[in-house]
């Protein structure tokens, strides 16, 4: 654990506040009020204040991108949210089935979900095979076909990129591993 003296602490959060700050008022979002005049933090003080003010931020970004739905969109997100299972859920199905480009889908998807069609796609099948295997006991052989993946190599090397372990490994060297504890925080790194 750092050993930081308190004015350097100071100075961290002061930082670390001030950047994240900046980031939200470059996306238009309005921060928290830095309040640099209540004395010294502890560490895991800054980290609670800088975790609380991006809190805020994306709790801003996801009220304004909520009002900005049209009616059509949020169908075909909620379509999407309910045939994730499916194997035959691709930007060209969803298409075909509204009428629109795929290329219309995935950019409305882009828009409202923070990420792109395949990689939240692949990641809810993943998180729930992790439940099926994980929870339920479940082989991957026996999963793969009911989380939407057509063939088992598909479904391996997918679980491989979210979670960067194969399937054997997780469950036969890690049987303790919160896999799925690990996949969000993973994801949420990415993300940043």
């Amino acid at each position: 654990k750092l050993n930081l003296n308190p004015k350097c602490l100071q100075l961290l959060y002061m930082d670390l506040s001030s950047t994240v700050s900046r980031s939200g008022q470059s996306l238009g979002v309005n921060t928290l009020p830095l309040n640099l005049k209540e004395g010294y933090l502890s560490l895991d003080e800054i980290c609670e204040r800088v975790e609380m003010m991006i809190d805020h931020i994306c709790s801003q970004i996801n009220a304004k991108r909520s009002k900005s739905i049209n009616p059509a969109e949020q169908e075909i997100l909620e379509y999407i949210d309910q045939h994730l299972y499916d194997p035959n859920l691709s930007l060209s199905a969803v298409g075909n089935i509204f009428r629109k480009s795929p290329s219309y889908i995935s950019a409305i998807f882009k828009a409202h979900r923070d990420d792109n069609f395949n990689n939240y796609v692949n990641h809810a099948r993943i998180m729930r095979a992790i439940q099926l295997m994980g929870v339920d006991g479940m082989d991957s052989s026996s999963v793969y076909p009911l989380v939407g993946y057509s063939n088992l190599k598909t479904f391996r090397r997918n679980f491989k990129v979210k979670t960067s372990y194969s399937v054997i490994v997780i469950f036969n060297i890690f049987p303790n591993l919160d896999i799925a504890i690990f996949v969000q925080v993973k994801s949420s790194i990415n993300k940043l």
